[in-house]
């Protein structure tokens, strides 16, 4: 829950940094300097054994599914649409396809109870941002397309993190570090540091502390823990409940309006998660390790 509630928070920030005039690779790189500054200790003390023995190539799916590429897109989709997408899409779409995933790749059965939330879920997205699809203009829809993609790379993080056993520590650790080390040279040699220069101190301290302190270590790392605990296909049904909190820091926040149909939608969504999270956990099968 608490993850959540920073993601929602996460989005409705990069939506302000978009309109305070930093671009998505600078709200990328607050995120990675930070997180991979504070988690760099972690690869110390283990010597980078086998990459904190996940591999190097593993390591770098990873990394590539919600490290900076993922960030990268979930930012540039905030340059042409508004918050309340992200918040309903991004998630949105990890849920449903993290319990696919979930059954095709783990076989993890779903309860009787998660097959009556995931209609839900869809519905609830279609009110949500059913509409502003259909009459959106092109660049709010390129927008939604990159909140689908991003939404579909952190569905097979989670599925990944179980079926290659892959510990939190471990885990954010090298996403962090390795997004960092790609990240950060290539920002410095094709936009430089004149915008974040020019920027407000005030925002930039923010962004980093929202962007990378607590999305990019403290949610990451709980939401790694809770795959462990709960397992992929249930711990996949609670970025549903980003929406529920994302929209609502929007209204606030950013002063985005939130229509009637909206409203319903993500109260859709929130009983989806609960009746599907709640009133039974999935029966997982053998797990094949890879």
């Amino acid at each position: 829950m608490l993850t959540m509630l920073i993601f929602g928070a996460n989005f409705v920030g990069g939506r302000q940094g978009a309109l305070y005039g930093l671009s998505a690779p600078d709200l990328v790189t607050l995120r990675v300097a930070v997180s991979g500054v504070l988690f760099s200790p972690v690869l110390i003390m283990n010597g980078a054994r086998t990459f904190l023995g996940i591999g190097f190539r593993r390591a770098t799916v990873l990394a590539v599914l919600v490290g900076a590429p993922y960030f990268f897109v979930t930012m540039l989709g905030l340059q042409y649409a508004p918050a309340s997408h992200a918040v309903v899409l991004n998630p949105g779409i990890a849920a449903v396809s993290g319990i696919v995933l979930s059954r095709s790749m783990l076989g993890e059965r779903l309860s009787r109870s998660a097959i009556f939330g995931v209609p839900l879920l869809l519905s609830g997205l279609l009110c949500v941002a059913g509409a502003g699809l259909w009459a959106a203009p092109p660049l709010t829809v390129i927008g939604d397309l990159l909140f689908v993609a991003a939404g579909l790379g952190w569905a097979l993080f989670t599925v990944l993190l179980r079926r290659w056993r892959v510990a939190p520590v471990p885990a954010t650790a090298a996403v962090s570090v390795l997004s960092a080390i790609f990240w950060l040279p290539g920002y410095a040699a094709f936009w430089g540091f004149g915008s974040l220069r020019s920027a407000s101190a005030a925002e930039v301290i923010g962004q980093a502390t929202l962007q990378g302190l607590l999305a990019g270590c403290v949610a990451v790392l709980l939401y790694a823990r809770a795959v462990a605990v709960l397992g992929p296909a249930r711990t996949a049904l609670f970025p549903a409940l980003v929406p529920v909190f994302g929209v609502l820091f929007a209204a606030v926040v950013l002063g985005e309006r939130l229509s009637v149909t909206q409203l319903l939608g993500t109260s859709i969504v929130g009983i989806g998660i609960i009746a599907a999270a709640w009133r039974g956990t999935p029966k997982a099968a053998i797990v094949r390790q890879a």
